[in-house]
């Protein structure tokens, strides 16, 4: 009607921020209302933002809300630059939320749609275990699931976390050794999502534990033979290998090793052959990433050795995805051996002067050497 237009039309564009709150508090909550209201809480004034979410607390349910919308007050809220607001959006969770999903955390992951928005809701499971009233009980009778939903996975990462960060007197009993890490791995390895949610938990074990360390490290490698799941967690799994294998001697024995397995029956003519290709370069250049640059296992015969193994092969390929790859992993040996970059320059050069796809990551790759070895 031309009365809810009008509010709609203050709340959006009236200079004085008095009269926007004023609007905002006479807004009848509807399908047609909630995307502006929404809209506020990216409002100039810190004081309208606030008292968005104090509308959303106060009058709106989480029925009454798309999930898309739910994660986008929270994504606005949570990563708010003012302290104020991020508090009024961590009571919307609190006080609202949780009551309306009977305390129950894992029954909010849902209706956040978890899987899909796995970032926003980590930084809300933290702002629980810091915020909700009653919480360090729940911590205290909280029993890791014998079976993992997504969603409980992304719980119990978090208690996990949240405990060895402050100390928790359940620690050790809650957060799993590496063997029962690889294990619950193991039992996961069809699940991509839950594997590379649990590889989080790496940054929180006890990699002293050898006979632990080489159970995780063989379940890692493991991993990394099967070329059929996810870049995001192909990567994660390497990131998690570093944390196994700290000496970088040890880690690139592990991933030349498992990148010579993974190709000793690579054929072109198969028909996976070019998914068997990214992975093997997605594998090779995010485990140079976690090599220092100035390693002194960055030796013109190691990335020979690498090129003649994964690059070569490659190139017979002309997929876009796999020359991109070809091209960041040519770049980062570069950027870690100047004999290398001697050696591929031309490989650049004609690469640049052929390819009109790739010719940003070029330019970028060629920038990055010049900064790194100067004129040399």
């Amino acid at each position: 009607d031309i009365l809810t237009k009008e509010i709609l039309r203050i709340m959006r564009c009236d200079s004085s921020k008095e009269v926007r709150k004023t609007a905002m508090s006479l807004v009848v909550i509807s399908p047609i209302t909630l995307p502006v209201l929404i809209e506020c809480t990216q409002d100039v004034s810190e004081d309208i933002r606030k008292e968005t979410f104090r509308v959303f607390q106060n009058k709106v349910t989480l029925s009454q809300l798309s999930v898309d919308q739910r994660v986008e007050l929270l994504r606005r809220g949570l990563y708010d630059r003012n302290d104020t607001v991020k508090q009024a959006c961590i009571e919307l969770i609190c006080l609202r939320w949780m009551i309306l999903v009977d305390s129950d955390p894992v029954s909010l992951l849902v209706l956040l749609g978890a899987e899909k928005n796995s970032d926003v809701c980590a930084q809300m499971c933290e702002c629980l275990l810091k915020n909700f009233q009653g919480m360090n009980q729940k911590l205290l009778d909280y029993n890791s699931p014998s079976e993992f939903s997504y969603e409980e996975a992304v719980w119990f990462v978090s208690i996990c976390k949240y405990m060895h960060k402050i100390d928790h007197r359940r620690t050790d009993e809650i957060v799993p050794t590496l063997t029962n890490l690889s294990e619950l791995l193991s039992k996961y390895k069809d699940d991509d999502l839950i594997c590379e949610k649990l590889l989080e938990l790496c940054s929180v074990e006890d990699f002293s534990d050898e006979v632990g360390r080489r159970a995780i490290s063989l379940q890692l490698k493991n991993m990394l033979l099967n070329f059929i799941q996810t870049q995001s967690l192909t990567e994660k799994v390497v990131e998690s290998l570093r944390y196994a294998h700290v000496k970088d001697s040890e880690f690139y024995n592990v991933i030349s090793t498992t990148l010579t397995e993974l190709m000793s029956s690579f054929d072109h003519k198969q028909k996976d052959s070019e998914v068997v290709l990214v992975h093997a370069l997605v594998v090779l250049h995010h485990s140079l990433l976690q090599i220092n640059l100035k390693s002194q296992i960055n030796s013109i015969s190691n990335f020979d050795f690498l090129r003649e193994l994964v690059i070569n092969a490659s190139l017979k390929n002309d997929s876009l995805e796999i020359q991109t790859l070809i091209i960041k992993t040519i770049g980062q040996m570069s950027l870690m051996n100047i004999t290398f970059a001697q050696s591929n320059f031309e490989f650049l050069k004609a690469s640049f002067l052929n390819d009109e796809s790739t010719k940003s990551i070029i330019i970028q790759t060629l920038c990055d050497i010049v900064l790194v070895h100067g004129n040399e």
